[in-house]
């Protein structure tokens, strides 16, 4: 990629930094944005309800640590129709992740297909 590109694909995107023990996404809050990842670790849980002997029990159940190492991006669900956020994120260290709304995401989608196209066309 051309350093022309590449500023095009981080011009559609915004950086946020999140402090440890921050709340990135919360369960059930509605989401318009979609999160790549970039130093830092997150942790991933679910609220669970646990039924025994004494009645219920309300509880957060971590499901996963994820860093940057791991090549990931999340919140895409939410970006097909506002949908409810499903996990809750917390930032286990400092973070810092590149956001992008809706339409963020299509103007990524757009530079891709020029660049794709443009591969194709210079390799024949």
């Amino acid at each position: 990629m051309h350093e022309s590109q590449i500023r095009h694909v981080a011009d559609a995107m915004t950086n946020r930094r999140y402090t440890k023990d921050k709340i990135i996404i919360r369960v059930g809050d509605i989401g318009d944005e979609e999160f790549v990842f970039f130093p830092g670790i997150i942790s991933i849980s679910k609220s669970l309800t646990l039924h025994n002997m004494e009645g219920t029990d309300q509880r957060d159940k971590s499901l996963i640590q994820l860093s940057e190492s791991d090549d990931v991006f999340f919140g895409e669900m939410s970006l097909l129709g506002n949908k409810e956020r499903s996990a809750t994120l917390i930032a286990k260290t400092d973070v810092e992740l590149g956001i992008s709304t809706e339409s963020q995401v299509r103007e990524l989608r757009r530079l891709i297909l020029i660049l794709v196209t443009d591969y194709f066309i210079i390799s024949g």
